[in-house]
């Protein structure tokens, strides 16, 4: 029993942070052979059980010991660990059953069902680390479930049904291999079919980007931070990249550019955010335009392609008025930047933030004055969540979906319509995950987003390098300066 235990943690840590071809079956006969050997359950059982699985989810959040330091690292994950336990405990509750149910193929319906019930609980607590429990993330591999990813929920209720059909209504080894390798060749022909898919809607966008003459630059940083204020980032890389990109510009006549920096690039302090309230005299559109103003001194800039091309970046804007803070996407035309005059700008406020990086959940924040001598994240002002969920840029008729990092995670879900756009855009600072298995897993869920809503996905990145999927990883195609895609991963 502990061989198949040890077997199914492995699976499950392997197929939950990377994402290798048929990384779903391998997790799924981990846990046929684990459900195969179920008799009696206890309650010690099932809470060791539960808890080490927790534990596997959160791995990933140690990396927040290098910012808020170890003891309320410690504290934040031991909290993390015990709730998650005990919501997989509730999750697994039926096993505690399980020796004493005859039909065990009724019962892995129900379970089905069930397990998927809590799977939604999970999602709807809006916690960052219990949204990275669904276990639909193991299936990602998994081609044979693409048509039904618009609903995790099924993807979850799938899967169960499917080692509890191998492990109780397949009556011997040798039919679950047959069922196994029909369940590959399955998968093979679901990777042809979305393989095609894939190069038509990148040939679709591509003919979109044509048809209105719009290039798209999407520009990856390293952009570190500056202790110990980490809001304070060394944009040297960040200017030299739009350089670079103007560069490229300069040389491509009668067009329209879109230049997308990730989030990170810019800094987050006083000195760099975008007024609200007056946004032609915001400090970061100075920055940009100091920036810009030195390139064009060293003759490496075209006055002519201003009026055609827009920045999108990521400050935090700020509202004196009504004393809130946001972390923002903001797209405006360069000519606008160049002459210091904002009057027509589209902002989208991040809805979902990340606890204890943007804002301090309750508990913590009562515990906050005892703990203050471990603690920085409490020195920076917490962020307000925005409302609008299904807010969409334009930029020369071409529309897209703004997201800020983690919210790939959360709009898996159909939390709004993705109609009339043409793509998605994930801004990131994923330079915290420099070594850390949180990386693997936040590609992973950018990759997920464009099987979900079947739509192309820049993830335009600091500290890692950009991507482009669309259902697979599209990277490679578009790196560099070949501008026959008019998609540009610099």
């Amino acid at each position: 029993m502990i061989y198949h235990l040890a077997l199914f943690f492995v699976s499950f840590f392997i197929t939950f942070y990377w994402d290798f071809l048929l990384n779903g079956l391998v997790f799924i006969i981990a846990s046929v052979n684990l459900v195969l050997r179920i008799k009696q359950v206890r309650f010690r059982d099932l809470g060791l059980f539960s808890v080490i699985l927790a534990l596997i989810c959160l791995f990933w959040m140690w990396f927040i010991e290098d910012y808020v330091g170890w003891g309320f690292a410690l504290l934040a994950m031991v909290c993390s660990v015990l709730v998650l336990g005990a919501l997989f405990f509730f999750s697994f509750l039926p096993w505690l059953l399980f020796d004493k149910i005859r039909n065990k193929l009724g019962f892995g319906v129900f379970f089905a069902f069930y397990f998927a019930f809590w799977q939604y609980i999970f999602y709807s607590m809006d916690d960052l680390g219990l949204s990275f429990v669904q276990f639909f993330f193991t299936q990602s591999g998994t081609f044979a479930l693409y048509p039904i990813f618009f609903s995790p929920f099924w993807v979850n209720v799938i899967m169960a049904l499917i080692v509890m059909f191998m492990a109780f209504g397949l009556n011997c080894w040798r039919s679950r291999v047959i069922f196994s390798l029909f369940f590959v060749i399955i998968n093979l022909l679901m990777f042809w079919v979305y393989e095609k898919e894939a190069n038509r809607c990148l040939y679709e966008l591509i003919g979109r980007l044509k048809e209105n003459r719009l290039f798209i630059f999407a520009i990856s940083t390293d952009v570190i931070a500056s202790p110990p204020d980490y809001r304070i980032r060394n944009e040297e890389q960040t200017f030299q990249k739009i350089k670079e990109a103007l560069k490229v510009a300069n040389q491509i006549y009668d067009s329209y550019f879109l230049f997308l920096l990730p989030e990170g690039s810019i800094s987050k302090d006083q000195a760099s955010i975008f007024d609200l309230n007056n946004p032609s005299y915001s400090p970061c559109i100075s920055k940009i335009r100091k920036a810009l103003s030195e390139i064009y001194q060293k003759k490496e800039l075209n006055l002519a392609i201003l009026s055609r091309s827009w920045i999108f970046f990521n400050p935090s804007s700020v509202d004196y008025i009504n004393k809130v803070v946001y972390n923002s996407v903001l797209s405006v035309k360069l000519e606008q930047v160049w002459n210091g005059g904002i009057n027509d700008y589209q902002i989208y406020h991040k809805v979902f933030l990340v606890p204890f990086i943007e804002f301090t959940p309750g508990f913590f924040m009562s515990v906050a004055k005892f703990l203050s001598k471990w603690i920085i994240v409490f020195s920076y002002i917490d962020y307000s969540p925005g409302v609008d969920k299904s807010k969409n840029f334009i930029c020369n008729n071409v529309s897209f979906r703004p997201m800020i990092c983690f919210e790939s995670f959360k709009n898996l879900y159909n939390i709004t319509s993705f109609d009339q756009v043409d793509f998605i855009v994930v801004s990131s600072n994923d330079s915290w995950f420099k070594g850390n298995l949180m990386y693997n897993l936040h590609r992973k869920s950018v990759r997920m987003l464009s099987i979900a809503k079947k739509l192309p996905v820049i993830f335009v990145v600091n500290g890692n390098p950009s991507c482009l999927f669309m259902f697979f990883d599209f990277t490679d195609v578009f790196r560099g300066f070949d501008l026959s895609g008019r998609i540009v991963i610099l």
